[in-house]
């Protein structure tokens, strides 16, 4: 029983050093992470000086390295939105929300996209779920109020108004709308 337990112990060792060890792992994973941030922060300096055929490619290239990486989706998506290729931006955003289902800023920035293209219902409907997840952001309620305005739909309009205006009461603006509305 001896050489066994010296057996398993001898078999452990050999299979240990002909596989990657956890560490090694660890570190290359870093590494990688590392990567992707200094792509990523060329990216959005690239995006930032409106290099935006350097950004896209940025952006692109970090993607290709982690599939999942929704910083990586929204920065092609703003380099979309800024050269208006709002399809692009759609779909891009529409990706990084099936990765990132609660991410209040892809939704904030697919309802400035579908505002982009007319299409209002869609809007209203992300900066719905957007405020669904924080509920402390008085400016998106204000803009649901108004986009519902601009759709007619005057009694959901002053319920996302009067939302805003009880988050900061002492805003003049919320306030007029509420009144006007």
């Amino acid at each position: 029983t001896l050489d066994s337990v010296e057996n398993k112990k001898r078999n452990k060792r050999i299979a240990s050093s002909n596989t990657p060890s956890t560490q090694d792992q660890i570190q290359e994973s870093i590494n990688l992470s590392d990567d992707i941030k200094k792509i990523l922060e060329v990216g959005n300096k690239s995006l930032q000086d409106d290099d935006l055929e350097t950004a896209e490619n940025k952006f692109i290239s970090a993607i290709r390295l982690d599939s999942k990486n929704v910083d990586a989706y929204f920065g092609l998506a703003s380099v979309y939105i800024k050269k208006e290729e709002w399809v692009e931006a759609c779909d891009t955003l529409g990706f990084s929300l099936k990765i990132s289902p609660d991410n209040t800023r892809v939704l904030i920035a697919l309802a400035g996209v579908y505002e982009k293209i007319d299409d209002l219902d869609k809007a209203v409907e992300c900066y719905e779920k957007a405020v669904i997840i924080d509920d402390s952001q008085p400016e998106i309620f204000a803009k649901v109020g108004d986009l519902l305005l601009d759709i007619n739909q005057c009694d959901n309009a002053l319920e996302a108004m009067r939302q805003a205006s009880e988050l900061e009461p002492e805003n003049q603006d919320y306030l007029d709308k509420l009144v006007d509305i």
